[in-house]
């Protein structure tokens, strides 16, 4: 830690007020609760525990009354490591799990609104979709184009290739289709056996 002084940590730590523990010495479960806070008192003071602002992506689903729940949940991890106290982890871990039902369910009702909203914007609704799985859409650039041995750098000369092959793949298909004078019936198989629809007479 940047700003940590060992000696003046030390130092608070041997002055602090010990001797309150004592006033418990019939309940241990009451010492070691007194004694925690003291210490606790004296590690707030030289390390306290620090936030700092990392830029990064935005999540709108985050609520202020999430980030506060992240808060608590972070300090209550915190004490358990130093106290190692099974009380203490109990706490911490049910901070986390009710902060990640609430990550999860903020999550989905601010996708679920988005992509609702963009119903009747199909690229929009695509485009949030990606994002919510993780994909991007990265452009690929063609600098070159290599037909029938001639290389074409030109952008009008690539783009003009590219709609002359789409704009004639059907009818270049087409013609690679073999014509023949067959009817459909010459493929069929005659049938071997046969049945008649007689009219019968209602009683």
């Amino acid at each position: 830690m940047k700003n940590f002084n060992e000696n003046k940590f030390l130092h608070d730590l041997k002055i602090q007020s010990w001797e309150n523990v004592y006033f418990f010495a019939d309940n241990p479960n009451s010492m070691w609760q007194i004694w925690k806070e003291l210490f606790l008192q004296v590690l707030d003071k030289h390390a306290p525990l620090q936030s700092k602002k990392i830029k990064s992506k935005k999540l709108h689903w985050i609520t202020n009354h999430i980030k506060q729940m992240i808060i608590t949940r972070d300090k209550l991890k915190r004490r358990a490591i130093v106290t190692k106290l099974e009380s203490d982890w109990e706490n911490y871990k049910r901070a986390r799990n009710e902060t990640n039902t609430q990550l999860r369910l903020a999550k989905k009702e601010y996708y679920t609104n988005k992509i609702s909203s963009e119903s009747q914007n199909p690229k929009a609704a695509w485009k949030t979709i990606n994002s919510l799985i993780g994909k991007q859409n990265r452009p690929t650039k063609v600098n070159e184009l290599n037909i029938n041995n001639v290389k074409l750098t030109s952008p009008e000369d690539i783009a003009k290739c590219f709609n002359d092959y789409f704009a004639n793949i059907g009818p270049n298909l087409a013609a690679e289709i073999d014509t023949t004078e067959c009817h459909f019936k010459d493929y069929l198989k005659k049938a071997e056996s046969e049945f008649t629809l007689v009219e019968t007479n209602t009683i």
